[in-house]
């Protein structure tokens, strides 16, 4: 194997789920472990190492910025190859997990096959785990329940498109598979009875508002990879500013997976007057004066993360 740049850092584990998910916005194909502080390990290519680092020095001073007192400390340096963070799952839901190898001695129909020499961090495969389960879920639905097999899915997933393989088992469709930094196509508005992503939840919430346009009626959205806490809740502001709402969620140690449904489209309201208020009063002069107090807010600036708004300026064929 090629030489790697290895990045490491003790953090406190709120400070390293943080930069984590700042990295992968800005790298999706990296893969960052957070356990007991933070390490990645990045391929050394010639030209590039330079623009890499930058990402990650810009990361940091970000996070820094916005928690007063905190001092991010890494250290960089060469190894001939990736850590092996160890054996990932054998299964989740019910799907059995597969290394290739291991395929080859014989696989039944719901096995999952892992390319040769795969590896992942825990922090992926606890995201990649929980969407796997949820996937699982929603495509066998109760007796009784809306059919959701046989519709056309879109997956977006970070390093490894493993759900779009458990969906194609599951009875998902056709199958697409887009891009992380790809935009939705305007002729596959309303195509999807599926679109699930596993990626950093500040990259995720800049596609939201594109992506949702292609739900058919009755479709869903799973969302994987974000930790719980103050990832969720940039998630859930964004999905709402999408017209999304929430139906659905799990959550296993930090991490977390959510399922989004259209909103329905609200009826006319009634006019603020008569029986069911009191008619509204004029405020008095020094009161009506006074300009509005914003309320705090602790998410991350757009600039800290770039824009939330999608951008049509690229399309990927899905």
């Amino acid at each position: 194997m090629g030489d790697f740049l290895r990045i490491e850092g003790r953090l406190p584990r709120p400070a390293a789920l943080e930069l984590s998910a700042r990295l992968l916005a800005a790298r999706p194909d990296w893969d960052v472990e957070t356990e007991d502080g933070l390490a990645l390990a990045i391929p050394l290519i010639p030209g590039a190492v330079d623009s890499e680092l930058t990402v990650v020095e810009e990361s940091c001073a970000r996070l820094e910025a916005t928690r007063p007192g905190l001092e991010i400390d890494l250290k960089v340096s060469r190894a001939a190859e990736p850590p092996d963070p160890g054996p990932g799952p054998a299964g989740a839901g019910p799907f059995r997990i597969l290394q290739a190898e291991e395929a080859a001695a014989g696989a039944a129909v719901n096995d999952l096959v892992l390319p040769p020499g795969f590896l992942a961090s825990r922090r992926w495969w606890a995201g990649a785990t929980l969407l796997l389960a949820a996937l699982a879920d929603h495509l066998a639905p109760h007796p009784g329940a809306e059919e959701t097999r046989g519709l056309p899915a879109l997956f977006i997933e970070s390093r490894l498109p493993l759900a779009a393989q458990a969906a194609s088992l599951a009875g998902a469709q056709p199958v697409d598979i887009g891009a992380p930094g790809g935009s939705l196509k305007r002729d596959r508005a309303g195509f999807y009875g599926l679109i699930a992503l596993h990626l950093s939840p500040y990259l995720a919430s800049k596609k939201l508002k594109n992506l949702a346009s292609g739900l058919r009626p009755g479709g869903v959205i799973l969302l994987s990879g974000l930790a719980n806490g103050p990832q969720t809740a940039h998630l859930l502001r964004a999905a709402a500013r999408a017209g999304l709402w929430l139906t659905w969620s799990a959550a296993e140690g930090d991490w977390g997976v959510l399922k989004l449904t259209q909103a329905p489209v609200r009826g006319h309201l009634p006019p603020l007057t008569g029986s069911l208020v009191p008619d509204l009063i004029e405020l008095p002069e020094e009161l009506a004066e006074d300009p509005a107090e914003e309320l705090p807010d602790d998410s991350l600036r757009p600039e800290d993360i770039g824009e939330e708004e999608d951008s049509d300026d690229r399309d990927d064929d899905i």
